[in-house]
């Protein structure tokens, strides 16, 4: 509550009683004036989770004994301006296969907007790819824009015109700017998952494995080292695998599928 210096007189002791006025309410964006002037503190939102209307109540204190009180409510609309840009509905992160037929349609986009639609400042609403788009993104990807989608608020298909590799590009980043009827617009962006699919063969593959034992001193050395080719990085469960080098040859053996590396003299390291 806030208060303000006496200013007016009451009808008692002759009008010359004096009166203080108080606000109460209005989210603190009203403040009151000695002489009963009621002023904004600062701007108003109408988009904020209060409303668009601030309500107070406005005290009018005498100075008497005992002190007598007048109020009255004061009730403040807030008027829309096109402050707001249109937003994109979702979806905005959209799944395609790999290698996926095309054309082939996504989504279907739609916008909202916050302001009040009946001002001008909500729909028809325009929505189309970014400028700033690449190159790679405007080769797979077509908007095409439909004013009749959204029960005539507009809208846009979202199209895969040329098949996606995911070893090329996981994902896609695709810029859509909407506008709304006044003109107020701003950009989004939607996310395409390349789903993977198994198209790539396994290839032979190799892994080196360096052993090492302690000098004397205490530092260490190399001392052997084991490759092992193919398919398999470290061939079948508990085989042993010969060590080539070294001035102690032995032998490197694995239990289980990605087990540990162990010497056959007892000595473990982890799994590369």
């Amino acid at each position: 509550m806030e208060s303000a210096a006496p200013f007016p007189r009451s009808f008692s002791q002759g009008g010359q009683q004096e009166v203080e006025y108080q606000l109460r309410g209005a989210r603190g964006a009203l403040a009151v004036s000695a002489d009963g002037t009621v002023t904004l503190r600062g701007a108003l939102d109408r988009e904020s989770s209060d409303g668009g209307v601030v309500v107070a109540e406005v005290l009018a204190v005498d100075r008497g004994s005992p002190p007598l009180t007048a109020s009255a409510t004061l009730t403040v609309v807030i008027s829309d301006v096109n402050d707001c840009p249109p937003t994109l509905a979702t979806p905005t992160v959209i799944h395609v296969q790999e290698h996926a037929r095309t054309p082939a349609l996504l989504a279907t986009l739609t916008a909202d907007d916050e302001d009040v639609w009946a001002l001008g400042h909500g729909p028809p609403f325009n929505l189309s790819l970014a400028p700033g788009n690449p190159a790679h993104v405007l080769d797979k990807v077509d908007l095409k824009f439909n004013p009749y989608l959204d029960s005539g608020r507009g809208g846009a298909e979202v199209w895969l015109v040329s098949s996606a590799d995911r070893e090329e590009h996981r994902t896609l980043q695709v810029g859509v700017t909407v506008s709304d009827a006044g003109g107020l617009a701003a950009t989004y962006f939607l996310t395409l998952i390349v789903d993977d699919l198994n198209d790539h063969p396994m290839k032979p593959a190799s892994k080196t494995v360096y052993l090492w034992k302690t000098q004397d001193g205490g530092s260490d050395a190399p001392s052997a080292a084991c490759t092992c080719g193919g398919p398999r990085r470290l061939g079948p469960a508990g085989q042993g695998l010969p060590v080539e080098g070294g001035a102690a040859p032995a032998l490197l053996a694995r239990r289980g599928l990605g087990g540990p590396l162990r010497l056959r003299s007892g000595t473990t390291w982890p799994s590369p």
